[in-house]
């Protein structure tokens, strides 16, 4: 079973997310800010993680280097309203990169 990780202020996209991957083979934690996000991080270890950018304690962004330094085998998806951010999100490392609003078929196609 894979460990999927969602750290998106939107209760709304984390639910929506979650009820539609409960039937698939996933485990699924949900955090609202960038803080308890990285202590899920830490404790849950997932094999993904769909990180929002514009939180209310940060940026998404700015984590991209370290979660990829210091996970290397979590696959990161960005997921934001600011497209302009795509090339910067890629070349920090982000596995993927999800524009808001998006159907969850694009985001299960890149899991």
């Amino acid at each position: 079973m894979k460990k999927l990780l969602i750290i998106d202020d939107e209760k709304d996209i984390c639910s929506m997310i979650t009820n539609f991957l409960r039937k698939e083979p996933y485990s699924i934690r949900e955090a609202y800010n960038l803080k308890d996000g990285m202590i899920e991080l830490e404790d849950f270890e997932p094999d993904i993680l769909v990180l929002d950018n514009n939180l209310p304690d940060g940026q998404g962004l700015n984590k991209i280097s370290y979660i990829k330094k210091n996970y290397p085998k979590t696959k990161l998806l960005l997921i934001t309203a600011f497209t302009t951010i795509k090339e910067q999100a890629m070349a920090n490392g982000a596995d993927g990169f999800i524009a808001k609003p998006f159907k969850l078929s694009t985001l299960v196609s890149l899991l």
